[in-house]
């Protein structure tokens, strides 16, 4: 009986949580992106030696900044 209580109350606080989390996803995605832009930004600034020395190309540079991401 216990269990079935601490399930339901897990799935509520999950509902009661889901706007939470929403709205905090809408804060926080733009920032990240935001410190991504200006990441490929000051990147493209670079020159190519200094690009080399970091291990890039400058084609690949939206790619590093980007790494990590999921479509979806």
């Amino acid at each position: 009986m216990s269990d079935k209580i601490n399930e339901r109350s897990i799935d509520i606080l999950d509902v009661l949580m889901a706007p939470l989390r929403g709205a905090l996803a809408l804060i926080v995605s733009p920032a990240r992106h935001s410190q991504r832009v200006h990441r490929v930004e000051y990147l493209n600034g670079l020159s190519d030696d200094q690009l080399a020395r970091r291990g890039l190309k400058r084609e690949d540079i939206v790619r590093h900044v980007y790494r990590g991401l999921s479509a979806g």
